[in-house]
């Protein structure tokens, strides 16, 4: 009995220890709760993560398009960026004709391919898609063209098209593809990528005049416009979605056309109407993990989600 008593005693005395303990942590105003971090949360100002309110960055970072990057990371050709590190740069790719975002007036100069201008109606700057000017095309004459042949950037055998394009108004759908007005054209009927009401055309001329069916795409929002051919089938579509191939023979006349862009190849129904960010030739066929690279790396600069 005695011996439980001493326990009982020791228990109670440790208890009453702890209590004490406990209360002379919670009475002292300078200890703050601890918090834990909120799951997701993220550093502003550090490598890869947003620049903060003011666009700074923890040194020596620099604020590129909104997210705190290193300096070299920065400098580069605006690939895409994925954790503050370069993961797709387009000037990897075999281009033959790149020209972006931001555009101020004609001429648009050209990373790759030569400058894009005309003299009498050119394009304007128009609103800056997350803090770069895309070409406006007024729909009524504008047009930009280079004094190279069509051949300097395609091949009958070999060729892509990219446009990062958004139309703001639609013209009626005409008899043919070629009525549609172009995003990127030759000056004969050898290649017309035009936009209507039926969607995204492509038009081309191998031993005959083609004009597969169009493809669905809409005006008032942003997409990727993609053609490609290797002389045997072309390959047309938008954004993510699966292309529409059709079997051809080699592309003719391109050797003796020029390219346009924005223009009418055939004066019926009028001139395109809407932006451009971004315009890629290549005198290869591209591969559709470069096509996804391109619309990510389009997603990434101009803040779309195509």
């Amino acid at each position: 009995m005695a011996l439980r008593a001493r326990l009982l005693g020791a228990l109670f005395l440790c208890s009453g220890v702890l209590a004490a303990l406990q209360g002379c942590v919670g009475d002292d105003p300078g200890t703050a709760p601890v918090v834990a971090p909120e799951a997701g949360t993220q550093a502003a100002g550090e490598l890869g993560q947003p620049c903060r309110s003011d666009g700074t960055c923890s040194d020596p970072l620099v604020c590129d398009r909104g997210i705190c990057l290193a300096p070299s990371d920065a400098s580069a050709k605006d690939a895409t960026v994925i954790d503050g590190t370069v993961k797709f740069n387009p000037a990897t790719l075999p281009l033959t004709g790149w020209w972006r975002a931001g555009y101020s007036a004609s001429p648009w100069v050209g990373e790759v391919g030569g400058d894009l201008a005309e003299g009498a109606s050119p394009p304007a700057a128009g609103a800056a898609v997350n803090g770069l000017t895309p070409a406006e095309f007024d729909g009524v004459d504008d047009q930009l063209s280079t004094s190279a042949d069509w051949s300097s950037y395609v091949s009958g055998t070999a060729g892509t098209v990219l446009v990062l394009f958004r139309a703001e108004s639609a013209a009626a759908v005409g008899t043919d593809n070629y009525d549609d007005p172009s995003l990127v054209s030759d000056t004969s009927y050898g290649f017309n990528l035009g936009f209507s009401e039926g969607g995204l055309g492509v038009a081309f001329y191998d031993t005959d005049w083609r004009q597969p069916a169009r493809v669905p795409c809409t005006a008032g929002a942003w997409h990727l416009a993609k053609v490609r051919w290797d002389g045997a089938s072309l390959e047309y579509g938008v954004d993510r979605n699966p292309m529409t191939r059709v079997t051809t023979g080699p592309l003719s006349s391109v050797a003796t056309t020029k390219l346009r862009i924005g223009a009418v190849l055939i004066s019926k129904q009028g001139y395109f109407h809407g932006k451009m960010l971004e315009v890629m030739l290549a005198k290869s066929v591209l591969s559709d993990g470069d096509i996804s690279n391109v619309r990510s790396y389009c997603n990434g600069r101009y803040g779309l989600a195509l």
